[in-house]
């Protein structure tokens, strides 16, 4: 089910961004094979990221973006949540 839509505004790597993201609650079945807190590359051609399975009890060790996900992870809403993220300086 989804959990938020969210109109995120950031930088990175000097660029301003402007993102539109869906989140959803997902399961694996059957039990899936994840290595948590070790390091995979994306499929992205255009830029080099690494990914990484984290416990949820971990994420405050993490600089994990938006800024929003590391709390409202642990308390998921029971409806779709509408999101505007700002985390550019101006």
């Amino acid at each position: 089910r989804q959990l938020w839509h969210v109109e995120n505004f950031f930088e990175y790597n000097g660029i301003k961004c402007h993102e539109l993201a869906d989140y959803f609650l997902v399961s694996f079945t059957p039990p899936a094979r994840i290595e948590a807190e070790i390091d995979f590359r994306g499929l992205e051609t255009s830029v080099d990221l690494l990914f990484r399975w984290v416990p949820l009890g971990n994420l405050k060790r993490y600089n994990l973006k938006p800024d929003f996900l590391a709390d409202k992870l642990h308390k998921l809403p029971n409806t779709i949540e509408c999101l505007k993220v700002n985390q550019i300086n101006t």
